[in-house]
């Protein structure tokens, strides 16, 4: 297979390019340069309604209370928990 695709290649840069593909690069990028001016731009207004409705959802839900309480920890600061991964790696489960 591998074979078969090196004399494709091979016959591929043997060919002559065609006269239409050598402005074909030109125009696709002349288009995508239209496409762009073309394009509605959103305002400023829309990205600060959007940046101030982000900030006040954040604040409505730092604000709510929620009921949970803090758990103690598994690993204690003094020592390593059992199940951590260095401890079963050395065997010292």
């Amino acid at each position: 297979m591998s074979e078969e695709l090196e004399i494709g290649l091979t016959r591929l840069a043997a060919d002559n390019v065609p006269a239409a593909l050598e402005t074909v690069q030109g125009k696709v990028l002349e288009q995508v340069a239209g496409l762009r001016a073309a394009a509605p731009q959103l305002g400023t207004g829309i990205r600060v309604v959007a940046v101030m409705g982000a900030l006040l959802m954040g604040v409505a839900g730092g604000l709510m209370p929620n009921g949970a309480e803090a758990q103690p920890s598994l690993a204690p600061i003094s020592g390593a928990s059992e199940l951590a991964p260095a401890t079963i790696l050395l065997g010292q489960l």
